[in-house]
């Protein structure tokens, strides 16, 4: 049996070269699809300790946004976000809104069916662009919201 740890890497490290272009491509195609800044290049970067896998997107060689995601312990069909950031020049151009678009694409291309996240109850911004694509308030401390968002695969 697969343990967590390198669950979700292991999917990216399996992938051939092609297949990780392929992946590229789908995050490009959509993010540029809904985002009014059209991106120019997508990496994929794998961390192995967190068994992270974190996804940049540029303007030209300038740093857009990324996000990142982990497999939850024990179960590959549920991942955590565990960043999302829009550098400042770039919000409130359809970014954020784009990043969505790309983790339900990416998750879906994972079979990935559920996608948690923490967020601090005083980012507004956040809160109300999870809200806006779906997600949940699934807990609650006095400091951070947990959200879920089902995806579906079919």
């Amino acid at each position: 049996m697969e343990s967590a740890r390198g669950a979700l890497m292991g999917r990216f490290l399996d992938c051939n070269y092609n297949d990780r272009e392929v992946v590229k491509d789908i995050v490009l195609t959509k993010f540029n699809k809904f985002s009014e800044i059209k991106a120019h290049k997508v990496t994929i970067e794998l961390h192995s300790l967190e068994d992270q896998v974190r996804i940049s997107l540029y303007r030209k060689e300038e740093p857009l946004c990324f996000f990142a995601f982990t497999a939850f312990p024990n179960n590959f069909t549920i991942a955590v976000s565990t960043s999302t950031f829009v550098y400042p020049r770039f919000r409130n151009l359809g970014v954020g809104t784009a990043l969505q678009k790309v983790k339900k694409k990416v998750c879906k291309a994972l079979d990935i069916q559920m996608l948690l996240a923490t967020v601090n109850v005083t980012n507004e911004s956040e809160i109300h662009i999870l809200k806006k694509h779906g997600w949940k308030i699934a807990g609650r401390t006095n400091t951070v919201y947990l959200f879920s968002k089902t995806i579906k695969t079919k």
